[in-house]
């Protein structure tokens, strides 16, 4: 049951809590993070980010790390690492945490607040619908201000960082899965369906661009950073090997393979041409 003052933002903060520092209970039943995660917190205001929200994990309304009561929340007072504020009008209202997780990673809570509009849901991430509408894309969506994506039971990356122009690719999980990603507005539509395919929209009215595809070097440039907080384990997810190497390295690894690849095609059309 849920209503007003029964617990539920109570809840939600020690659930957060949890996730940012990888400190589970034994009884917990729910998804674990073995790694450093992103997440958002969101509120009506800044007045209720404040009063309710930051409260709730940090103990008070305070953001002063060497405050006293600072730490007395949700989040324990030795895995907080840095607090930022927001320049908003209003005191102590925070950008984002900063919080040690147990992998030795670094978790990171940013805090929106819906009077901000659509600028603060804005950016760059990756999906994994998982076992999720593998064969009806009405099942699982994504809508956003120039287009509706529909899933079918895959990964895939979404760059939004304008809030104008829509990027969308459709990636290979870990198995070597690629599902399908149907994407439509007032436009017209258009539907990925093979590895690092993608689509770009740039209007609710406007059609979505002729499919292309995406170089593995630059999907690792775009995506990187949020490949490298998605939750892999149980969920079939690709990190592309960014538990290993960095996104500089495999950057650079994916360049040399495509400059390899493309000297092998243009070799193979000069060897055409001469049987000819």
């Amino acid at each position: 049951m849920k209503g007003n003052r029964l617990g539920g933002t109570l809840c939600g903060a020690m659930e957060l809590a949890m996730h940012l520092t990888g400190e589970y209970p034994d009884w917990w039943p729910g998804r674990k993070y073995d790694r450093a995660v992103l997440a958002w917190a969101g509120s009506v205001t800044t007045t209720t980010q404040r009063e309710v929200v930051q409260k709730m994990l940090l103990g008070c309304e305070e953001t002063d790390l060497k405050h006293p009561l600072v730490g007395t929340g949700a989040i324990p007072a030795d895995s907080l690492i840095k607090i930022t504020n927001r320049q908003a009008g209003v005191r102590n209202v925070i950008d984002q945490i900063k919080v040690h997780h147990v992998s030795g990673g670094e978790s990171i809570v940013s805090f929106k607040t819906y009077e901000q509009g659509l600028s603060v849901l804005q950016g760059v991430f990756t999906f994994v619908s998982g076992q999720v509408a593998k064969t009806d894309p009405d099942a699982m969506t994504l809508n956003t201000p120039v287009a509706t994506i529909g899933i079918r039971g895959t990964q895939l990356g979404v760059d939004f960082a304008d809030g104008k122009n829509l990027t969308v690719v459709l990636m290979e999980e870990a198995d070597g899965f690629v599902g399908e990603v149907v994407v439509t507005n007032n436009g017209g539509l258009r539907i990925l369906n093979g590895a690092y395919e993608a689509t770009q929209v740039s209007g609710i009215a406007i059609p979505p661009s002729a499919v292309f595809d995406v170089p593995k070097s630059k999907l690792l440039d775009t995506f990187g950073e949020s490949l490298q907080l998605l939750p892999t384990e149980g969920n079939n997810a690709n990190d592309f090997g960014l538990d290993d190497a960095s996104v500089e390295e495999l950057i650079e690894e994916a360049i040399e393979e495509e400059l390899a690849e493309d000297a092998l095609e243009e070799e193979e059309e000069l060897a055409e041409e001469e049987e000819e």
